[in-house]
């Protein structure tokens, strides 16, 4: 089972939102999240504070555990910038 989250810029700042369903699939919890994400957004806020926000979507298997609440969050923000790094190399692993 997968997990959907959300990382986005709010007010400067980048946080990280976990959904609260589970998905057979990674690809099924992420688009699910999109969808539900932009309808909220729609609902809350202006389209200039959704082109700022720049949201980028993920999922994690539902055992991997983080805490509940913004110590959670920030765990799971840390993990998604690390795979951003990982997979930012274009030259398969190789350091300038």
């Amino acid at each position: 089972m997968w997990r959907a989250y959300v990382i986005g810029n709010v007010y400067g700042k980048r946080t990280a939102m976990r959904d609260t369903k589970t998905y057979p699939t990674y690809d099924k919890a992420v688009k699910s999240f999109k969808v539900k994400n932009k309808e909220w957004m729609k609902m809350n806020y202006s389209s200039d504070f959704m082109k700022n926000s720049k949201f980028e979507y993920g999922a994690i298997k539902v055992t991997d555990k983080y805490k509940a609440g913004s110590e959670g969050n920030a765990d799971l923000l840390r993990y998604h910038e690390s795979l951003k790094n990982k997979n930012s190399n274009i030259f398969g692993g190789f350091t300038w």
